[in-house]
């Protein structure tokens, strides 16, 4: 998979075990961040969550809630951000669960397709 660069302006949120890391919520602070999926870079102002992941062993456990929060506080307590956004698949429903649980309303609605060489992004 793919992944975006980091920059100085990001930060990494982690859930460590016994000196493993087992889950990572990315931060971008207040920079244009390009979206692989939508194939484009987005301006964005304030904090941008990304990358949301948590070892396939370790799911199920409330480590994604506990990641989103700290990443929150972390807005919160040492930046001056006031805004916080993510892009999300609309079949994510894991990560849906995560991020309306802490808060997160659905603001717009980004579409993607490609099909056999045919392709829509809105």
């Amino acid at each position: 998979m793919d992944r975006p660069e980091l920059s100085e302006q990001d930060r990494i949120v982690a859930a460590v075990e016994d000196d493993r890391i087992v889950g990572v919520q990315p931060v971008t602070i207040d920079r244009p961040f390009y979206v692989a999926p939508l194939e484009r870079t987005i301006d964005l102002d304030g904090a941008y969550f990304w990358g949301l992941y948590v070892l396939p062993e370790w799911r199920r456990r409330g480590i994604a809630t506990a990641l989103v929060t700290r990443a929150l506080s972390f807005v919160a307590e040492e930046t001056t951000q006031t805004c916080v956004q993510t892009l999300i698949g609309i079949d994510n429903v894991p990560s849906k669960r995560v991020l309306t649980g802490v808060g997160f309303e659905r603001k717009r609605a980004r579409s993607y397709y490609r099909l056999f060489g045919l392709q829509h992004r809105g």
